[in-house]
């Protein structure tokens, strides 16, 4: 019998929702065409959206660290405990690399093709990584609330 999800697990799925959102909109913003003229606007809008967003991963990771979701896991399935302290670690490691953006592009004074170029690419970099990371959450969710128990395999 599979176990049923707690609300702190469809807390996260739903999180997991709207981080998505977030994202789509960051790729969004990061892919304007960005002019010497736009360029103080741009990046001012932009490490905004960044620090929104970083904000609410934090609170996303709070829930998942603190409320509790990680030790309801491990009652589940103490097996995890690698998986879920590789997650926390990610947690982390992303909040550190939004850091690092977000101060490279507050010294940022004028468009510098290259500097842009780059923080496109660690932005997208940042993403990717948070996508493997929610995956991986995901996929974690489903094999412990989800495992069927008692059938013999076919």
């Amino acid at each position: 019998m599979a176990v049923e999800k707690s609300d702190i697990a469809v807390q996260i799925e739903q999180e997991h929702e709207c981080l998505k959102r977030d994202m789509g909109d960051i790729k969004e913003d990061m892919m304007q065409d960005v002019t010497a003229d736009n360029f103080r606007n741009w990046r001012l809008e932009f490490m905004w959206r960044l620090r929104d967003f970083k904000n609410h991963l934090s609170k996303h990771f709070d829930v998942e660290e603190e409320g509790g979701f990680m030790n309801e896991i491990l009652t589940e399935a103490p097996e995890a405990l690698n998986q879920v302290k590789k997650l926390e670690a990610e947690h982390t490691h992303v909040l550190a690399a939004l850091d690092e953006i977000l101060d490279d592009l507050k010294v940022m004074e004028v468009k510098d093709l290259p500097n842009v170029a780059d923080i496109r690419n660690r932005v997208s970099g940042v993403i990717s990584t948070i996508r493997a990371h929610e995956a991986a959450e995901n996929d974690l969710i489903q094999t412990v609330y989800c495992q069927e128990y008692g059938y013999p395999a076919s």
